[in-house]
């Protein structure tokens, strides 16, 4: 029988063992990808895929450069935080992907890194999935310094480069150009639940015009979806000579961010088409003059569009304004135009643009009678010296607050309450942006643009 003390010394050891079995099983979890981890490198594609489906947390698997044509990659992995399972071309852009080629990842923490898809295929099929199917998905996967450029079938079926599935996944320093057939080059697809993915430091090159509706670059959900939250990030991404259609980003659901993309000689605009709750903030939309060039297209509920920079965007239309405010239809299916409500529209900045401002766009249309309700519009400049601008009011707010908007360069219409000014300096930073020399009233919001060059973003960028 214990005494009292040798009762409390026993607890005390076998406390002391269990902290050391658990620092033992830390360690071991923590030290994985250094004490444990392998480099394997492969010359084919299947035993590319059988070397992944074997990869332990840490490993390294490395597809020796060169041209794998007809390529079918299937990569299931499970690494561990911290440790994930690095899938990688030899050098980055070292390996090139045609013919009929597709990739596909599911699995957990698998990343892949330095493919490039270049003038081939993936037929009717998408050239990057994140699953397997619709049970086996990508989860904390990321897919990094890949390109795809002129991967289109000659037949010119419909498909998509990449679709996102699953839950915080991640693409960024990728660069996307040449897409010529119908089908958004992302799409962000949604199952109900928060997806939580990263969109970031990419380059998307030239898109032609398609001429039709499904030439997006980036979709976020689709009509059926568009009450669901997704919350994705797009940041820092280059979007040059993006003319597919109108809809440069397409958001189609709920809760995402769009913040510090530039838009640089696009015919089209961010597009809030379905969803609410959405944050545009810091974008820069520079036009050149390019005809269709527009800033922000807004629909739905609560969004925010803050401290934005829109630079010589010549527009077409009320739909293709730097910022363009649409009306609604009364009881609008999931495909329609539900009603702008709570936006609040504040210390965006507008340079030469020819339509500023349209509020009620496509009013009467489609039976699109609801105007925006309970609009803030404040705090924004309006700088037009060389060119007309034109501010419209299609369909009166019903509730609309705007206060301290300045105008310099044109009659300042009195439904924005503007502070007229007759002049306002504007300084021509080292990346050709108009910017105002006196930021009272931006900074304070984190008004600060930075126009994006191609040494910023996609695979080979630091």
């Amino acid at each position: 029988m214990l005494h009292v003390g040798e009762a409390y010394m026993e607890q005390i050891v076998r406390h002391s063992h269990m902290k050391w079995i658990l620092c033992l099983c830390v360690t071991l979890t923590s030290d994985w990808g250094s004490t444990l981890a392998a480099t394997i490198r492969v010359d084919s594609i299947a035993a590319l895929n059988t070397a992944v489906t074997q990869a332990k947390p840490g490993d390294e698997v490395v597809l020796v450069d060169g041209t794998y044509r007809d390529a079918e990659i299937r990569l299931q992995g499970y690494g561990l935080e911290g440790v994930p399972i690095l899938v990688r071309a030899e050098t980055v852009g070292g390996v090139t992907l045609t013919g009929e080629s597709i990739l596909r990842i599911w699995g957990k923490l698998v990343t892949v890194q330095g493919f490039s898809f270049v003038n081939g295929h993936s037929g009717s099929a998408d050239s990057v999935q994140f699953r397997r199917d619709s049970d086996d998905v990508a989860m904390d996967c990321r897919l990094t310094r890949c390109s795809i450029i002129n991967f289109n079938s000659p037949d010119g079926i419909s498909n998509r480069w990449v679709s996102l599935f699953g839950r915080r996944n991640r693409i960024d320093h990728c660069y996307f150009a040449g897409k010529t057939t119908h089908g958004p080059t992302l799409v962000v697809w949604l199952d109900g639940r928060p997806n939580h993915h990263r969109i970031d430091h990419n380059h998307f090159g030239p898109r032609p015009d398609l001429g039709a509706n499904g030439g997006e670059t980036i979709r976020v959900g689709d009509s059926k979806t568009s009450l669901t939250s997704s919350a994705t990030v797009v940041e820092h991404n280059l979007f040059d000579e993006c003319d597919g259609e109108i809809e440069v980003i397409s958001n189609k659901s709920c809760d995402n961010v769009y913040r510090d993309n530039t838009f640089d000689n696009c015919a089209g605009m961010l597009t809030l088409r379905h969803g609410d709750r959405c944050l545009v903030v810091n974008n820069v939309f520079i036009g050149r003059g390019k005809r269709g060039g527009g800033g922000v297209r807004v629909i739905g509920a609560e969004h925010t569009v803050i401290g934005n920079h829109m630079q010589d965007l010549i527009g077409t239309d009320d739909f293709r304004a730097a910022l363009s405010i649409m009306n609604a239809q009364p009881n609008s299916p999931l495909n329609g135009y539900t009603l702008v409500r709570d936006a609040r529209i504040t210390h965006n900045v507008i340079v030469e643009c020819n339509v500023p401002l349209v509020i009620g766009t496509g009013a009467g249309e489609r039976g699109r009678t609801l105007p925006p309700r309970n609009l803030i519009l404040s705090h924004n400049l309006f700088y037009n010296r060389k060119t007309h601008a034109t501010f419209t009011v299609l369909d009166q707010p019903e509730g609309f607050d705007a206060e301290c908007n300045r105008v310099v360069g044109e009659c300042a219409p009195a439904f924005l309450n503007p502070i007229q000014l007759r002049d306002w300096d504007i300084q021509t930073d080292n990346r050709g942006l108009r910017i105002p020399a006196e930021r009272s009233g931006l900074s304070e919001v984190g008004y600060a643009p930075h126009r994006l060059t191609p040494a910023e973003v996609g695979p080979n960028a630091p």
